[in-house]
């Protein structure tokens, strides 16, 4: 050969000798696999990772091997069970981004091998291994482990003896001979059941995704609801360590909590219930049955029925969904067995009272055991003293709950194992005394999930039961403007996305932009048009100015209909838009941001000051571009916005406070709307597709999946309420004669009927009169308020009305000799969650002679 083509053959004979002597490390079902998918045109398996596409920061070791719930939370279905399983960074993985299980394997090896462990394996003699070395090792071990499902300690000296043997690394101490071949899977998965029955989770319920590792389980069809322990053993198959992780889950809650621990005979309990579907959404319509078998064996079945408050979402709010009571008749040990059933299924819990003639002390608890999440609960605990007492009394809540207002003043401090926190007391109380301790519990926004608080810790006693708490699910309502329509604003629920048209601003000739709402006084959603800002008042659905800043305003300043707005703590945030082009700007950037102070009942102006934002940047208006919108970040007060040119966008804060502008997420195709839900997460929202979705926080990089929306966003206002309940609202029309002369005057009745099962607030009722009739003026009536503005669109707001009441709306027109004279009612608008639409809209027909 020429010297021009030896190198060439000397690699070539360099790489099948690496590629040999790999092999001869590895038994041979290994290496005839690796074959199979060479010739199958698959990559053969080998010591060269062709691809890493998720990179893990750290070195070997770094991280946590953890297992917490994680909820509702981008990329979670509703029904799947979402458990963290390893905390780990990764370089180019967000939070929701999905993780293939080789990705998922490689984190999991990344935590649970530290370098010298990695070293001690390799046999070289306390010889450093590189980085590269490292990371292909760990790469390839995962690889055979997801692509196999199980790998034996054999396959793992092959990978090792291999891999070394590529980068001419010589072994002191080859490993191959030495391993086991006994293979095991990496990750194994059980759940034990309410039932006490053991459930091993297939691999194919079991998916990873990014937000460090999360393990997302969609439940298998043998799941029942309830209470579910989860078993995680990961088995590290470079060390031969396993590690075992629990954690307990909720699959369709269902709890129960009697007053008190332990009773007399005579006594009565007092019996909470709550019901959440397997989405943790409030079941205010169950059949609630509890069976009480006595300590002789007798039965009674209770019907537990609802308190008519099933599905109020309020924070703080402690009253039970279903409520029953119990008077014991027998000392003795009783057993409760709880059934729910409704459409989603049923569910069914136990658990055991007892009865006694004495107790040292008696615990009486007062709480939710329904909760609602978006902030602190309060729980009182009474303790009967029948003897002196004195010294520490404790109560034992989740770590994760964070404690406050205790009274008296408590220590608050992790337990040893890191797995509970302890609220503790100390005093002297005489028999015949009782002695009360509160204080409020905030847990994370997780639903369904099912907390235990207790047993109280009563010296070395303890309170004989737990108090169970099921979390709510953490809901609200935005308003939003819609692009390229008119005076339009959809009301939009989170996290569904749910969408319906609230209402058209009469007269408006541009979209509804510069948006905000202020869910006190009544309800205000404000908005822009030009240099002027104006309201609409929720408390009687009318339409007003706010003010019109065409003083304060430069001259080539304004365009409100496409600038932002938000609202926080009695002040409106405005953003202006150039209305001509500069040396640094053009029309439809940037202006400023004003902050304006509103009067006390915050249907007027006080005063105003320009932030002077570009003081504070290098960046130009022209860099900055045209408003999507602003928000201020309830979690911190940071002032957020979106803004972007015709080609990109960016999301960037500004500290109110100490007047600090940060460039964040750089890389948006444009500029978006930008909303937050009561639990403090941001949103955006985009046209082209329309749909929101989620914030990643500090990043601001977008989550997946995306929420999608029947309308183009055009701007989000802040979220005006929390959902109050589940209220079917059914809309029946009447015309008093179905057969009338043409110019003669005939009336409209709705019937508005609200089929349960909560109160229902603040329902909004629309009616266009078609073209086949004249409207009379004034004939207007019924509702709390009503409006024939806007004529021929008629409006009515009706603030209250109790599960199965109605109200009747009325309104008279005049015949005419032509049109269209099918009349059709909606509502457009209810705090409540309405589970069936299609009974929101009624029609009626005359036909004339």
């Amino acid at each position: 050969p020429t010297p021009y083509a030896l190198p060439g053959l000397i690699l070539a004979s360099l790489t099948v000798l690496l590629l040999l002597s790999y092999q001869l490390f590895l038994p041979i079902s290994y290496v005839a696999a690796a074959v199979t998918r060479e010739h199958a045109g698959m990559p053969a398996i080998s010591g060269s990772v062709a691809n890493q596409p998720a990179l893990l920061a750290g070195d070997l070791g770094s991280g946590a091997l953890t297992a917490a719930l994680v909820g509702h939370a981008s990329g979670i279905a509703p029904g799947e069970i979402a458990i963290r399983i390893a905390e780990v960074d990764f370089q180019n993985r967000k939070a929701g981004e999905k993780l293939s299980s080789e990705e998922a394997y490689k984190a999991l090896l990344h935590v649970f091998t530290t370098q010298e462990e990695l070293e001690l394996k390799a046999g070289l003699d306390g010889k450093a291994l590189g980085r590269e070395i490292q990371e292909e090792i760990i790469s390839e071990v995962a690889r055979v482990a997801a692509d196999y499902k199980e790998i034996s300690g054999r396959d793992v000296g092959g990978i090792i003896a291999g891999t070394l043997s590529r980068h001419g690394e010589k072994q002191a101490t080859p490993t191959a001979a030495e391993a086991g071949e006994e293979k095991q899977s990496l990750l194994r998965v059980t759940a034990v059941d309410p039932r006490g029955k053991s459930i091993a989770i297939p691999d194919e319920n079991i998916r990873f995704q990014a937000g460090s590792v999360v393990m997302v389980i969609d439940p298998p069809r043998s799941f029942v609801p309830g209470l579910y322990h989860a078993n995680i053993l990961i088995t590290n198959p470079i060390t031969g360590q396993t590690k075992e992780l629990e954690q307990d889950f909720a699959w369709g809650v269902l709890a129960m909590n009697t007053d008190q621990d332990v009773y007399k005979v005579g006594e009565t309990a007092d019996i909470h219930v709550g019901v959440l579907d397997d989405r943790g959404d409030i079941v205010g319509d169950a059949d609630v049955l509890l069976q009480v078998t006595a300590p002789d064996g007798s039965t009674r079945n209770l019907v537990v029925p609802p308190t008519g408050t099933c599905g109020v979402k309020e924070v703080g709010f402690i009253e039970p969904d279903y409520r029953a009571s119990y008077t014991f008749d027998q000392a003795g040990v009783y057993q409760f067995n709880l059934t729910a059933t409704h459409e989603g299924g049923t569910r069914s819990m136990s658990s055991m009272l007892e009865v006694v003639g004495s107790a040292p002390f008696v615990v009486k608890r007062t709480s939710a055991t329904r909760n609602y999440p978006a902030g602190p609960t309060p729980m009182t605990v009474e303790v009967s003293f029948a003897e002196d007492f004195s010294g520490k009394i404790v109560d034992v809540v989740p770590a994760d709950f964070d404690i406050s207002e205790a009274s008296p003043p408590a220590e608050v401090a992790l337990a040893e194992a890191g797995a509970a926190k302890l609220i503790v007391w100390e005093g002297s109380f005489a028999a015949g005394e009782t002695a009360t301790f509160s204080y409020n519990f905030q847990t994370p926004p997780t639903s369904p999930e099912f907390y235990t608080v207790g047993p109280l810790k009563v010296g070395e006693a303890s309170e004989r039961r737990k108090w169970q708490i099921a979390n709510d699910l953490v809901e609200c309502y935005i308003y939003a403007g819609v692009s390229g329509v008119n005076g339009q604003i959809y009301r939009t629920h989170l996290p569904s996305g749910a969408s319906t048209l609230a209402t058209t601003v009469p007269g408006l000739s541009t979209i509804v932009n510069a948006m905000a709402a202020n869910p006190e006084n009544g309800g205000l959603v404000y908005y822009g048009s030009g240099k002027t800002m104006y309201y609409w008042d929720l408390s009687n659905n009318s339409f007003n100015t706010l003010y019109n800043f065409t003083s304060v305003f430069p001259s080539n300043v304004g365009q409100l209909q496409s600038g932002g707005g938000a609202y926080y703590e009695g002040k409106l945030y405005i953003g202006p838009e150039y209305t001509n082009s500069g040396s640094t700007w053009s029309v439809g950037d940037m202006y400023d941001i004003y902050e304006v102070t509103l009067t006390a009942n915050r249907r007027g102006v006080s005063s105003w000051r320009r932030l002077n934002i570009y003081s504070f940047t290098s960046f130009r208006p022209n860099q900055v571009g045209g408003f999507g919108d602003i928000v201020i970040d309830s979690s911190n007060g940071l002032l957020t916005a979106s803004t972007g040119t015709t080609t990109s966008g960016w999301f960037w804060t500004f500290d109110l406070a100490n007047n600090t502008f940060e460039q964040k997420n750089d890389s948006l195709p444009k500029a978006m709307q930008l909303t937050q839900a009561i639990n403090g997460n941001l949103y955006a929202g985009s046209s082209s597709p329309n749909q929101m979705q989620m914030i990643n926080k500090p990043d601001f990089s977008l989550a997946n999946p995306a929420i999608p929306l029947s309308y183009a966003p055009a701007d989000f206002t802040e979220p005006y309420n929390a959902r109050r309940g589940t209220s079917d609202i059914s809309l029946a029309k009447a015309v008093g004669d179905s057969n009338p002369y043409i110019g003669s005057m005939v009336t409209f009745t709705i019937t508005v009927t609200n089929n349960g099962p909560d109160r229902a607030q603040r329902i909004t009722v629309q009616d266009v009169v078609p073209s086949g009739y004249t409207y009379v003026t004034g004939s207007i009536s019924g509702g709390d308020s009503r409006s024939d503005a806007g004529a021929p669109t008629l409006s009515w707001t009706i603030n209250e009305l109790t599960s199965g009441s109605s109200r009747n709306l009325t309104f008279q027109a005049t015949v005419l000799s032509g049109g269209d004279r099918q009349n059709i009612a909606s509502v457009t608008g209810l705090d409540q969650y309405d589970p069936v639409a299609d009974n929101d809209t009624a029609s009626v027909s005359v036909t004339p002679r």
